[in-house]
């Protein structure tokens, strides 16, 4: 599946060997300062993962076979960690914990997809179809597990979530998608959500302004619709309130 990735054995490895727990890899103290962690939602196809994946260096979490497939495509800088497994899971989010990812060169964490992850932990950990009630706070509580450990990463991060339409009262709202409730709680948890979507005089844009219908919660120095990449996105959103680069659009 991942032969058109270069070099994917010699990154699982170094990943892997990163994610190890013994202190001699942990040579300071972790990183106390929160690094930014920003929802991207949109319905499928809308360009989430292209968005997540463009620009700088990211080391990928990839939970969708796709993503695995087409990172390299989208930036050949870009590292790929396939999470299929309730073991690479473990690994993955033992890595997230540790502070010497700081050191390995990458400026972003790519989680893709939250609602993916939802729906394959059940054969990650062996629960039997169907599903009990009981088994879909188990599922929520397994995935947030790797949110919790991206808050404490040492880089900043996007999280991908599938969005779908939920009927709210008399009204159609678009809200993160996952296996159980869980994704319901991501918008609190990040520092902004954004929407990927085509915009008929921008193309496609990554888009933070609120409005009635979607989730989307923007920050005051960063402008509601971004043309540019995702490295050059989460960079603006960590410097806080200052002067802005001239690549961005406001709304």
């Amino acid at each position: 599946m991942y032969d058109n990735i270069e070099g994917v054995s010699e990154v699982i490895l170094e990943l892997v060997d990163v994610g190890k727990t013994e202190s001699t890899l942990v040579d300071r103290p972790p990183i106390l300062t929160p690094r930014a962690m920003v929802l991207v939602q949109a319905l499928p196809g809308r360009g989430k993962t292209t968005f997540a994946t463009k620009g700088g260096r990211p080391l990928i979490l990839a939970v969708e076979p796709k993503t695995a497939a087409m990172a390299h495509h989208h930036n050949p800088a870009a590292k790929v960690y396939p999470i299929d497994s309730r073991e690479s899971l473990e690994r993955a989010i033992a890595m997230l914990c540790n502070p010497i990812l700081a050191d390995r060169g990458y400026d972003r964490v790519v989680l893709d997809s939250y609602s993916e992850l939802t729906e394959r932990i059940p054969s990650f950990f062996g629960m039997s179809y169907p599903l009990q009630i009981q088994d879909y706070g188990s599922i929520g509580n397994k995935a947030l597990a790797i949110i919790t450990a991206l808050q404490k990463c040492p880089l900043p991060s996007l999280v991908i979530c599938r969005s779908e339409a939920k009927e709210q009262g008399k009204v159609n709202r678009m809200v993160p998608s996952a296996n159980g409730r869980s994704a319901a709680s991501l918008p609190a948890r990040c520092v902004c959500t954004a929407e990927t979507r085509y915009d008929e005089r921008e193309g496609w844009v990554i888009d933070t302004s609120p409005d009635e219908w979607t989730q989307r919660s923007g920050l005051p120095w960063v402008p509601g619709i971004w043309r540019g990449s995702a490295d050059e996105f989460i960079a603006m959103v960590e410097r806080g309130p200052i002067a802005l680069p001239s690549t961005e659009s406001a709304e």
